[in-house]
């Protein structure tokens, strides 16, 4: 993925699947342009560099980095968390996001702390 634009769609495309409509509601709801548009939305007849999400919504693809990273700080009102917005705001410029990473020893805690809790989940079912 070369461009800004094509990284920050490809993210938003992933976290709105399955659930477009709340995604793009509330990116365009408080994505609000001065002149009353929305950087996200369905009527892309207003924008100059129009770029397709999903189900007929569009992104507003003539903005500077800044502005991208202030619209995906949006993800926040439907629970992304900030260390995601955090990674996410690297990848859209076009940063390596290996320090976002765990290390090996820290996946196979996560690993070995996650399988802890799907074993109590299943006793405490049964």
């Amino acid at each position: 993925m070369r461009t800004q634009i094509t990284r920050m769609a490809y993210i938003v495309r992933k976290i709105a699947a399955g659930q477009e409509e709340r995604i793009y509601q509330s990116l365009s709801r408080y994505s609000r342009r001065d002149d009353g548009h929305s950087y996200v939305s369905l009527d892309s007849s207003w924008m100059s560099n129009p770029y397709p999400l999903s189900r007929g919504w569009f992104f507003e693809g003539r903005t500077s980095l800044k502005q991208k990273q202030e619209i995906l700080q949006n993800l926040t009102r439907v629970g992304i968390s900030q260390f995601m917005l955090n990674c996410i705001d690297e990848f859209v410029a076009g940063n390596s996001i290996a320090r976002f990473a765990p290390s090996d020893e820290q996946a196979e805690e996560i690993l070995r702390k996650s399988i802890e809790v799907e074993h109590l989940r299943e006793k405490n079912d049964a």
